[in-house]
């Protein structure tokens, strides 16, 4: 355990954390420079290391492929008048056209926008309103004419047997176009815009997160500072899609600016079960798949993904013989219970598994993790220690002073990753700050929690998440995290509704472990669960299942649509 200090009992003063932080590490990430430039450095440096290898096809990619891909589609888009005052679109999904589309576009100084695709089409085009070109993966194609309003230029990868309208270009004839062009990389500052994604939507709009060449790359070294062993023995699993901070900065980056390898999965057509399962089948058949493409069995696997892929795996366990090629799991987007993390390092354990099963904390807007636990540091439960060039700070809600280890406050960071705007919305940017008495600036996280005198930051709540019942604050996360230790209950979630009357209610819907149990209003009234009078839900809604967007978060919006229909 690393050497202790004395405290002075505030967190943000004494900086526990710091003590799991080694000056070991190697900083492979030059911050004042571009993406492309960080990523070139390595594709020069090993040529014919395999950048990534798609699960399902075997589709294999060096680095020295890789860079040429990029290189001929920055040329492509100098033929198109894209330069440093342009935004290209990505719509596609876990394509290999992801990482050649954000770095050719970070050559030329263009920011990248990775769209959402989970949205309508009304949606999908409100997100790509403001880029000049989109590249569309064919899998989307037949969907242009509806979401492009502004008939901006649109480039088809992949194949497709006809062009969906007068906007569209074959990937062929663009790269064409681009071979008369002499591209010289784009001499950017380290705070030139470089990339959009988008919030998770979960409990609002989904809103455009724009983030520089400097905070990305501050994003990339926080995790190669980690004590996760990304290096080119192991292959990292991107299983989350690239229009979401941990699929596209914290695995697809991470592991390009490592040197290392990623295998891409795809998870079609319905990716919150198929990415699952791939996941499960590459574990599951390591051994096989290696050989069958030629890898050299020295390599392990490490997964970055959300909670349901280990709960699928967990449900799953059965079909797996063997877990000691997984030499990282860390786990983010949704909170987990000691519980479920000690029952599946329990399970994990016995199928071959040598180190913990560790979960993290952060936001798109920090560009990725902000807190982790990791391979040597780990306490179940919590949500992780500040990563390295991040501070947390705790405060009273109302007087914003620091509270004590141990007290539920509101949970402010600090971070040379975090994000420079919303885009066009410059009210809920300005949102997103608290100016604290000393003059200091930070960001708003909107969670409530505690930090433990080690460092660890434990996660209690949300600030957004609460309603005024009979002048009594109630806390939905609360209430929902009641109702998941009821023993019948295997999933929960709590949305406030307004009634006819406009007074505001209180909604859980619950998934029951099974079919045979009943569970009623009545039976949360009766005190034995825990709740109190103002914590009662003012309805009780038995659900199959629980929706869930591919990240692993609940889908709020969706059940609070759900209660408007009834």
């Amino acid at each position: 355990m690393p050497t202790e200090k004395k405290l002075t009992g505030y967190p943000s003063i004494d900086k526990p954390w710091l003590k799991y932080h080694s000056d070991s590490h190697i900083y492979r990430v030059d911050t004042t420079d571009t993406i492309y430039n960080n990523f070139k450095k390595i594709a020069l440096i090993k040529p014919n290391h395999l950048a990534f290898i798609d699960f399902k096809t075997g589709l294999k990619v060096t680095y020295d492929e890789l860079l040429k891909s990029v290189d001929n589609f920055a040329a492509g888009l100098a033929a198109m008048g894209i330069t440093s005052k342009n935004k290209v679109g990505v719509l596609g999904f876990n394509s290999s056209i992801d990482p050649v589309a954000l770095l050719g576009a970070n050559k030329v100084g263009a920011t990248t926008v990775f769209v959402n695709p989970d949205g309508s089409s009304s949606d999908i085009s409100e997100n790509i309103s403001y880029v000049d070109i989109l590249i569309l993966e064919n899998i989307f194609a037949e969907m242009e004419p509806s979401i492009n309003k502004n008939n901006i230029p649109v480039v088809i990868y992949g194949y497709y047997p006809y062009l969906p309208s007068p906007n569209c270009i074959d990937y062929d004839c663009f790269i064409l176009r681009g071979q008369q062009q002499n591209v010289s990389a784009f001499v950017s500052k380290s705070d030139n815009d470089a990339l959009v994604i988008f919030s998770s939507g979960s409990t609002g709009k989904a809103k455009p997160i724009l983030h520089t060449n400097h905070t990305v790359n501050s994003a990339v070294q926080k995790m190669l500072c980690s004590d996760f062993p990304i290096n080119e023995d192991n292959i990292l699993i991107k299983a989350i899609p690239s229009h979401i901070g941990l699929g596209v900065i914290t695995t697809m980056l991470v592991s390009l600016m490592a040197g290392t390898t990623f295998v891409q999965l795809k998870g079609l057509p319905d990716p919150a079960i198929g990415l699952a399962e791939e996941t499960l089948g590459l574990i599951s058949h390591f051994e096989e798949w290696s050989i069958r493409n030629d890898i050299e069995m020295k390599s392990g696997l490490i997964l970055f993904a959300a909670p349901y892929f280990a709960k699928h795996i967990l449900s799953k366990i059965d079909e797996v013989k063997n877990m000691g090629m997984l030499k990282g799991i860390l786990l983010g987007g949704a909170k987990m219970q000691k519980e479920e993390l000690d029952m599946m390092d329990k399970a994990f354990g016995e199928k071959g598994l040598n180190i913990p099963v560790c979960n993290g904390y952060g936001q798109n807007e920090m560009g990725g993790a902000v807190a982790l636990n990791t391979v040597h540091y780990n306490k179940n439960g919590s949500a992780g220690y500040p990563v390295c060039g991040t501070t947390i700070r705790i405060v009273d809600q109302q007087t914003y002073k620091e509270v004590p280890y141990n007290t539920v406050g509101q949970i402010l960071e600090q971070s040379d990753s975090k994000f420079l705007c919303y885009l066009g919305m410059e009210e809920k940017t300005d949102a997103s700050k608290i100016i604290l008495p000393d003059g200091t600036e930070w960001y708003d996280s909107t969670d409530l929690g505690y930090m433990d005198e080690d460092g660890f930051l434990y996660i209690t709540g949300r600030t957004t998440r609460v309603i005024i019942k009979t002048d009594h604050k109630v806390s939905l996360d609360v209430v929902e995290s009641k109702l998941k230790g009821i023993v019948e209950v295997s999933d929960a979630a709590v949305v406030p509704f307004r009634n006819e009357n406009d007074d505001e209610e209180m909604i859980a819907f619950v998934v029951l472990k099974n079919k045979q149990i009943t569970l009623s209003l009545d039976d949360l009234k009766d005190g034995k669960y825990n709740l109190t009078v103002f914590e009662v839900p003012d309805r009780l809604i038995i659900k199959n299942k629980l929706p869930h967007m591919n990240n692993g978060k609940v889908d709020y919006q969706t059940l609070e649509k759900e209660m408007e229909l009834l």
